[in-house]
């Protein structure tokens, strides 16, 4: 009959192995520790620690590459978002400034308006008229006192 401790190392072992099967690793890893503490020559848990451990060491690096991809894909997404951003504030831009051409050539049209400009228009020449006088008597005033 086999001593205590081997047995209880077998049965750590088994359990291990069931635990593998149920897709919960990291308890099989523990069972093995404890196989392994009672009875260090058991080359099945050895065995099934070292599988466990690399398929622990898979799985991690594997969500690893997830989260590097989604962190990818959401840059990726924000940089669409905002090429698309600006690519419609630059539509609403050019809408706009069609929006504005279109009014002004209308409002040109009317006969008021028109006269309003051309009034304008003579108000602006009469002040740069007077500016033009003003600065021919400054630089007058200056050569006389020269």
């Amino acid at each position: 009959r086999a001593a205590p401790a081997e047995e209880s190392s077998k049965l750590h072992s088994n359990r291990a192995a069931a635990l593998m099967k149920l897709g919960r690793h990291a308890e099989a890893i523990a069972d093995c520790d404890a196989a392994l503490a009672l009875c260090a020559d058991n080359a099945k848990a050895r065995h099934r620690r070292e599988e466990a451990a690399t398929f622990l060491e898979a799985a991690r690096r594997a969500e690893a590459g997830r989260r590097r991809a989604r962190a990818a894909s959401l840059l990726q997404a924000a940089a669409r978002d905002r090429a698309a951003s600006e690519r419609a504030r630059r539509a609403a831009r050019t809408l706009q400034q069609h929006a504005r051409r279109r009014f002004v050539a209308r409002a040109l049209r009317l006969p008021a308006v028109r006269g309003c400009l051309e009034r304008q228009r003579d108000v602006i020449c009469a002040q740069a008229r007077e500016i033009a006088e003003r600065r021919g008597r400054l630089d007058r005033i200056r050569l006389m006192a020269s």
